[in-house]
């Protein structure tokens, strides 16, 4: 078997592991939650509305591409953890592009993240993603993935879990597995 970014095998394991530690995990959970800033800015308080703007003008600035929010509200996410009120995103390399570190940028310092802000960024750098297609696409999925990241802020629900699908073969961990089920945890830093 070929190992790659896309590996489905790697997702397959992933649930079984997140099913191991936490027992129920939902598939494409739905958020509701507004992607439009302005809709934003009813939905939450002033402070993180102010900091949602910084990351959104500065995505508008990047290729000056001002439209590139098209959805009412949040696409779903990859993994929602019930018992943690906390989704988990599986950030394949489109998802490491010159707006999405552009966006990283913007994030407070002291915004607690379930994943390393420096570390993605430098994923941002080495990849360096483009998806020409439509001409937006980049800025859209940079934004997309903010909002999921500051769900903390606007709904309550704790820090969103990154994991980048091409940094581990995830399909080589077998659940069953006490060690591979610790490695788990440790590569996740999962307390």
């Amino acid at each position: 078997m070929s190992h790659n970014t896309r590996c489905n095998h790697c997702k397959d394991r992933l649930d079984e592991l997140f099913r191991y530690h936490y027992g129920s995990i939902e598939h494409k959970h739905k958020v509701q939650v507004p992607v439009h800033l302005e809709k934003l800015g009813e939905f939450t308080n002033l402070r993180t509305f102010q900091k949602l703007e910084k990351i959104y003008h500065a995505l508008e600035g990047f290729k000056q591409q001002k439209q590139f929010v098209k959805s009412v509200n949040l696409q779903r996410c990859d993994i929602f953890i019930p018992q943690l009120m906390r989704i988990v995103e599986l950030d394949e390399t489109q998802h490491f592009s010159a707006a999405r570190a552009i966006a990283l940028e913007q994030y407070p310092k002291s915004f607690e993240l379930g994943f390393s802000r420096k570390q993605w960024i430098l994923y941002c750098r080495h990849y360096n993603s483009k998806d020409p297609m439509p001409p937006y696409r980049d800025e859209q999925r940079a934004w997309y993935d903010t909002i999921r990241d500051f769900l903390p802020f606007l709904i309550g629900y704790a820090p969103t879990i990154r994991i980048h699908i091409g940094d581990f073969a995830w399909c080589e961990l077998d659940s069953s597995s006490k060690s591979d089920r610790n490695k788990f945890r440790e590569l996740l830093s999962i307390k």
